[in-house]
């Protein structure tokens, strides 16, 4: 079964995550109802292993939340020192660079720090 889970087509170009995640439950749930037809599982123990998975996959769910706002955070923090050393730098060298936040609209925080760290080398 794992291995069937794991040819999965992602070929897609852009595949979405909700349907990514909607397909992949989709056959667990299904395979695991077939197992559980074999062994012979009762409602209960049904209920039981769904609740279990469910915690399992809830679990593993905040995980990569918690991960992807580290790296949110980070990259915000990162993208205020950028905009600090600009500050500095244009400070230093005689100049002010008219405000950033206006070209930064619209744009995420991963543009946002490319954006700035190529002010910081214009600048050096």
């Amino acid at each position: 079964f794992f291995s069937y889970l794991a040819t999965m087509d992602l070929s897609e170009k852009h595949p979405s995550l909700d349907m990514l995640l909607s397909k992949l439950s989709s056959q667990v749930t299904n395979h695991l109802n077939e197992l559980w037809d074999e062994i012979g599982y009762g409602d209960e123990e049904r209920e039981r292993q769904t609740v279990a998975l469910y915690n399992d996959v809830q679990k593993l769910c905040t995980e990569k939340v918690q991960e992807v706002e580290k790296i949110r955070e980070r990259v915000a923090s990162d993208l205020e020192e950028a905009k600090k050393k600009i500050e500095t730098l244009s400070l230093d060298a005689g100049f002010r660079i008219p405000s950033l936040e206006e070209s930064f609209l619209r744009l995420s925080l991963t543009e946002q720090l490319a954006k700035a760290e190529c002010h910081i080398e214009e600048i050096n």
